[in-house]
């Protein structure tokens, strides 16, 4: 579905949205598979819109344009393993990668996405304790590398006076 669109007669899904076989003038021989998002705008916009676009069923969702709201990376991994050629999600899958949505609200105005997380630990907007780095993990740093600055030094006050005295 990501290099030929998606038709009736391409398979495996079963609708009419945004192949190149679709076109009046179309030679299904000359057609080459390209990495494309494709858009058919005949698809009116879904009044409940479901975060795995096409594979659910919403055929106004990716991999037929893309909405803020579809779930790329769970829709990709379902159509890779198969989803896309059953018609049924992987079961395996189904969890996905638990990212359901975003931590930040959409704006209600161009350019719609959230500004990105500006604190320096990237902590979310959720504010999730695994994101923030804890101080003995820093302190641990700071010491190997005091260690490693000092026994370099040494090294090389011992070479250059090995040097001298040779």
């Amino acid at each position: 579905i990501f290099l030929t669109g998606i038709c009736k007669a391409c398979g495996p899904v079963k609708a009419d949205l945004n192949a190149h076989r679709l076109n009046k003038d179309a030679d299904p021989r000359r057609i080459v598979p390209a990495e494309e998002l494709r858009l058919n705008m005949a698809v009116a916009p879904s009044a409940k819109p479901n975060r795995l676009g096409v594979l659910a069923g919403d055929l106004g969702g990716f991999p037929n344009g893309r909405r803020l709201g579809d779930d790329v990376i769970d829709i990709s991994l379902q159509a890779v393993e198969g989803a896309a050629q059953t018609g049924k999600l992987v079961p395996a899958l189904a969890d996905g990668d638990k990212v359901n949505a975003n931590d930040a609200a959409f704006g209600s105005s161009f350019p719609y996405l959230a500004l990105p997380n500006t604190k320096s630990v990237n902590k979310s907007a959720a504010g999730s304790p695994g994101a923030q780095q804890s101080s003995l993990k820093t302190a641990q740093t700071s010491a190997v590398t005091a260690a490693g600055a000092l026994l370099l030094g040494v090294g090389g006050f011992r070479m250059r006076r090995k040097r001298t005295t040779a």
